[in-house]
């Protein structure tokens, strides 16, 4: 299977708490090289994302983007790159208002 730059998550920040948006495959590094995230909700947002180890979990020590509130028609983008390994996963911590989508896009290398 060749390297592959594609989109590798899209998911809204619809619960509150962790969340897993991205979970690196088997045999697989991911470069991830853009996240973008964007508020067409009407209502203000927040969110925080952490790249998190294999059999990790979410806190202060992984930390990739600090808490971001993002109001109506706005967004941010993280442009890394940062490299994640078989097992690790990004994932969110969001306020529950359904209002954050955010888009991962990253190279597989298998």
């Amino acid at each position: 299977m060749a390297d592959t730059y594609k989109r590798v998550a899209r998911t809204s920040s619809s619960a509150a708490g962790a969340t897993t948006v991205y979970t690196v495959p088997g045999a697989t590094t991911a470069l991830v090289k853009k996240i973008h995230l964007s508020n067409n909700s009407g209502v203000s947002g927040t969110v925080k994302l952490h790249h998190v180890e294999s059999g990790g979990s979410a806190d202060g020590t992984n930390v990739i983007l600090p808490t971001v509130t993002l109001g109506n028609n706005e967004q941010a983008i993280d442009d890394g790159p940062f490299v994640m390994e078989t097992g690790d996963t990004l994932q969110i911590l969001a306020d529950g208002t359904n209002a954050i989508t955010i888009n991962v896009y990253a190279a597989e290398v298998v």
